[in-house]
């Protein structure tokens, strides 16, 4: 007998009846399976729900499921969803899948990779942005990181990264304002929106944030909300189309994480593109990356300028050398690209989906 698996969330492809081909083609293609069935109507055995939804989770229940019957999958970082990391949220599910979480597990956690997808605009992404793929392989990408064009590159620093504001003190978002702030103009550049955008841009964000918080269940940090609302950025140049254009010509990045418990897209973006990351974020260690990817800073302006400076042609090279290694590796491609990541979790939660019809 064929068995039926809810799947839906809090994106708002979940919010129709769309297939799961259509809204989240990526899992459907690898979760296909003589035994499970995806569909986004309210009735199944299972549930898997991309990031927590309250009323989809109670929707579940009422139509006779059960707590270990149901998935999670984290997409969202603490820093944007922090309720879904909390005990109260995690213990309503049998398995909780994180992708890119350096937080400890739990006994029904599974840490897995990000799901890395190349797209141009992070504000943005389009089904036409070209794969990685076609990127990899295009002429003269090798060419990047040769020290000699590293070298003549037109930024010495890039920021890419939204000025958002987080509901939890634990956000690195706060840190990205104060560096746009105290780093000179000509040392860091820093691009994306809400730096240059209106007041009432900016409000509206912070009330989306507010009111999500308060949906969620938690309790907003009104400090952080706020987030320098009325500050001025120096060294914001508004947004960009092509992140990746910029990043080929910048020597280094500043990759500042959500937060220190997760790694998303923002690391490989870099390394893709050949800048070394000035990285700060969860120890790479701690989610199966290697170290010398990137430098690591707690993130002072001082601290940076050192590190800026104690780089010279020689650990240039080498760094370059060991993120051209690591994009071509079975690391980076069994455990951190988009396609390989949803084939994992497919996996891991047919297998206990398995495990559960055993056990019952």
């Amino acid at each position: 007998m064929i068995r039926k698996v809810m799947v839906g969330g809090t994106a708002k492809a979940f919010s129709t009846s769309t297939p799961i081909s259509v809204s989240n083609p990526e899992f459907e293609k690898f979760f296909r399976n003589e035994k499970y069935e995806l569909t986004a109507k309210i009735s199944g055995d299972f549930l898997v729900a991309f990031n927590h939804n309250p009323k989809l989770y109670r929707q579940f229940l009422a139509n006779g499921g059960k707590s270990d019957r149901a998935v999670l999958i984290r997409l969202e970082p603490d820093s944007v969803f922090p309720a879904q990391y909390k005990n109260r949220i995690t213990r309503k599910y049998g398995l909780v899948i994180s992708p890119g979480s350096a937080l400890p597990q739990g006994k029904n956690v599974v840490q897995i990779g990000w799901p890395y997808k190349y797209h141009l605009n992070p504000a943005n992404p389009a089904k036409s942005d070209p794969s990685l793929i076609e990127i990899l392989e295009s002429e003269g990408y090798k060419d990047l990181f040769k020290m000699e064009n590293w070298d003549a590159r037109g930024h010495l620093l890039t920021m890419v990264a939204a000025n958002k504001v987080s509901s939890i003190s634990e956000a690195n978002y706060s840190l990205r304002r104060r560096l746009a702030k105290e780093l000179s103009e000509n040392i860091l550049e820093v691009y994306g929106p809400l730096w240059q955008d209106s007041i009432y841009q900016k409000i509206r964000h912070r009330l989306a944030v507010f009111v999500g918080t308060i949906k969620q269940g938690s309790r907003p940090n009104l400090l952080e909300i706020y987030g320098n609302l009325l500050r001025f950025y120096p060294t914001s140049k508004g947004s960009v189309a092509d992140k990746h254009a910029l990043l080929q010509d910048s020597r280094f990045s500043l990759v500042i994480e959500n937060s220190n418990s997760i790694v998303t897209e923002k690391i490989f973006d870099a390394i893709i593109n050949g800048a070394i990351p000035i990285y700060v974020g969860p120890k790479l260690e701690l989610v199966g990356l290697p170290s010398g990817l990137a430098i690591p800073v707690l993130g002072g302006a001082e601290e940076i300028l050192e590190a800026l400076a104690k780089v010279d042609f020689v650990a240039s090279e080498k760094y370059l050398s060991s993120m051209i290694k690591f994009i071509g590796s079975p690391l980076f491609w069994e455990h951190w690209e988009a396609e390989a990541v949803y084939r994992q979790m497919a996996s891991e939660i047919i297998q206990y989906l398995s495990k559960v019809d055993t056990c019952n």
